[in-house]
């Protein structure tokens, strides 16, 4: 048998290696660079061992899945086949893995099939869907999971270009069943380069640092309105400004003792609690400020008239410091830009401000804004911080909500004005498309891969946001591959590695008898 070269086509990178291997020989990107500074164009795997790539220039051979620049694709597996230590492509045959619908119309086929065959001469040709190759190694490496033991699963491949979900019966794709969403990757960089240019610095040409920059700091998030408002206020909202307040009635005046401060007075009667949301102070119609008791410090004191009764809430000196605007929040993360001298390729300033938004999810509650010392009250209400000014000789930038608002795009592009469904609804419209007994084994078998799933948090937002979108009585559970941009490269070598991989190739032969004609019949019918 002769040797296999697996070949996984990405939109953003392109895995190459040997059939039966573990790993890729090179996982480089897929796309040609071409820098101001330089006439000669950087292909591959030439960018990732250039120091520098500011204000590049990027061309890309595939747009939404399908090959759309076939000389530009063919300047690029030229360099790799050269330049890596291959075997020749006369002497072997090709395992090429690509998304469903990718080669849908014969004009895409045909050069695809005249580049392997005439330009470079292999052997023989298998071409293989992505969600039935992330099947078979996900069965191979969990032989008691649900889908090794049902044979069914729903692969959702959230890639650079787009978004799809994959129903999966028997090792074999649903034609009928695959839903995707136009928009990826490549959507959530370019997005974050209109944002941070609008509101920081002009990164307009710099695709592949912003690209760093996403993979480095943008998460998901588990409660995007509550995150909203520790972005703006600098602290977790619920933990530190909204109170439990205890109620005493006196001649049609309710009036509130703040709890955190002391436990509920005993000589008072207490007819309730109330949760004194911070959009009410906002509509305070009196305000003084008042010495604590405790002699540190000073407390706000705020008076909210309702329909027939009054809100008494006191803020403490904690929790003003915390208010702050923009200042210290669990978000707040700097990336240093590349200035060419110092260093070439750019990074986050503080390492550990990336992962300060894990203690929201952990229970634990930053304490940061508390432990700060306290300020004058004087000089804050007459010198407001201007939050639109910016230091124009730093070569850096800070990120708060936009870490979690750009990938928030993958669960609700319409909030964007992208007239598309959410993930969670792909996948459930994939399913209900399949037969209605496949239903419980599919929610409970949904195996995730692509680049786009290594947001942190993304598994445990998309079970939050398809639960209310499944029948109770059924399961869901989702699976994160161990490498989700591995994933389909190593279903192709576990495939070309396989006895019948042989009697699934169409040789070179039969397409010089019967043209790419042999190859649609046999790969797209």
């Amino acid at each position: 048998m002769s040797s296999v070269l697996v070949l996984d086509n990405g939109a953003g990178t392109l895995k190459i290696g040997i059939g039966g291997d573990r790993d890729p020989l090179a996982v480089v990107p897929n796309c040609v660079s071409r820098s101001p500074h330089s006439k000669k164009p950087l292909i591959a795997d030439e960018i990732l061992s250039t120091p520098t790539l500011t204000s590049s220039t990027l061309r890309r051979p595939i747009d939404r899945g399908c090959i759309t620049n076939i000389d530009l694709q063919r300047t690029i597996w030229s360099h790799l086949f050269s330049s890596l230590a291959l075997p020749t492509p006369c002497t072997s045959s090709l395992l090429l893995t690509l998304p469903h619908f990718s080669l849908s119309f014969p004009t895409l086929r045909r050069p695809l099939f005249e580049m392997i065959f005439e330009d470079f001469g292999f052997r023989s040709l298998c071409v293989s869907d992505s969600g039935s190759l992330v099947h078979m190694y996900e069965t191979a490496r969990s032989p008691g999971g649900v889908a090794a033991r049902r044979g069914c699963s729903v692969v959702v491949d959230c890639g650079f270009s787009f978004l799809n979900s994959v129903p999966v019966v028997q090792g074999f794709g649903v034609n009928y069943g695959v839903k995707r969403v136009d928009f990826g990757g490549k959507a959530l960089t370019n997005w974050l380069k209109e944002l941070v240019s609008y509101r920081a610095v002009d990164v307009r040409d710099e695709t592949l640092i912003v690209d760093d920059v996403k993979e480095r700091l943008c998460f998901i998030s588990l409660d995007v309105e509550r995150d909203l408002k520790i972005a703006r206020y600098g602290c977790d909202e619920t933990a530190a400004m909204y109170k439990i307040i205890a109620l005493r009635k006196h001649e049609n005046v309710v009036h509130a003792v703040v709890s955190s401060l002391q436990p509920p007075l005993t000589d008072v009667d207490v007819v309730g609690y109330l949760l004194v949301p911070p959009t009410l102070v906002a509509k305070a119609v009196e305000r003084r400020f008042l010495p604590m008791n405790s002699g540190a410090g000073f407390s706000m004191s705020f008076v909210f008239y309702g329909l027939d009764f009054i809100y008494s809430y006191t803020l403490t000196s904690s929790e003003y410091h915390c208010r702050r605007p923009g200042k210290d929040n669990l978000f707040r993360c700097t990336y240093v830009l590349p200035d060419g001298v110092t260093h070439t390729k750019g990074f986050v300033k503080h390492k550990d401000e990336a992962h300060r938004y894990l203690s929201l999810y952990d229970g634990v509650v930053s304490r940061e804004a508390s432990e700060k010392p306290d300020i004058d009250m004087a000089d804050t209400l007459t010198k407001p911080v201007d939050r639109k000014t910016f230091d124009l000789t730093k070569n850096e930038f800070s990120l708060t909500n936009e870490r979690f608002l750009v990938p928030e795009m993958i669960f609700h592009p319409a909030d964007l004005g992208i007239n598309q469904a959410g993930l969670a609804e792909c996948i459930v419209r994939s399913v209900n498309a399949c037969n209605p007994l496949l239903h419980p084994v599919l929610y409970e078998s949904i195996i995730l891969t692509g680049g786009s799933t290594l947001f942190p948090q993304f598994a445990q937002r998309l079970e939050k946001e398809l639960r209310p979108l499944v029948p109770d009585a059924y399961k869901v559970k989702i699976t994160t591959q161990e490498d989700p941009i591995l994933g389909v490269w190593r279903g192709g070598s576990l495939l070309a590695s396989s006895p019948e991989f042989e009697a699934m190739c169409v040789t070179k032969a039969d397409y010089e008898e019967q043209g790419s004609t042999r190859c649609s019949r046999r790969f797209f019918q």
